[in-house]
């Protein structure tokens, strides 16, 4: 994941305009037809952190919005965290088996399989109808978008950005 500030544009506006391209990626996740349903909550919880890791940067600048909007992105992807997880694991499960294929017999775990697949089947269904959930976290991510356009740092130069992992 990289970032990049254009020469022609404030911090500020470079800031605003990279959380808008993942906010608006966000959406347009949600409402592409390509992806099935547990890859389109991926990539949304994936925008989201993004957005979260570029408010991080600039955090000392605008403690108050930073405090804010952290916690409505922490809290959009949070309401997907659990259908994810459910699917990462299968992932794992049939990762790890076909990397040992020649050591493991996949009949022996069949029966895990398929109480990861009857758990995971589970947590969809009680989490609701996944179109409603999704098209609310559209709406949420949305809201949020109309906020950037108020967001002020107030130092607009690189010494606004905090110096995290860097040397």
């Amino acid at each position: 994941m990289s970032f990049c500030l254009l020469a022609e544009e404030s911090v500020e506006e470079g800031i605003k305009r990279i959380v808008n391209e993942e906010i608006n990626q966000a959406i347009k996740e949600i409402d592409s037809q390509r992806l099935n349903k547990t890859e389109t909550i991926h990539e949304v919880r994936k925008h989201c952190k993004k957005v979260r890791c570029v408010l991080r940067l600039v955090r000392p600048q605008f403690e108050d919005t930073y405090q804010f909007e952290n916690a409505w992105f922490r809290d959009t992807a949070k309401g997907l965290a659990e259908l994810r997880d459910a699917e990462a694991i299968i992932e794992t499960y049939d990762d790890l088996l076909d990397k040992f294929s020649d050591q493991v017999d996949r009949r022996a775990f069949a029966p895990m399989r398929r109480a990861l697949t009857l758990r995971q089947k589970k947590i969809f269904e009680e989490s609701g109808n996944l179109n409603q959930k999704l098209k609310k976290i559209r709406a949420r991510v949305h809201k949020a978008a109309a906020r950037v356009a108020d967001w002020k740092l107030t130092v607009d130069e690189f010494d606004g950005i905090e110096k995290v992992g860097w040397s």
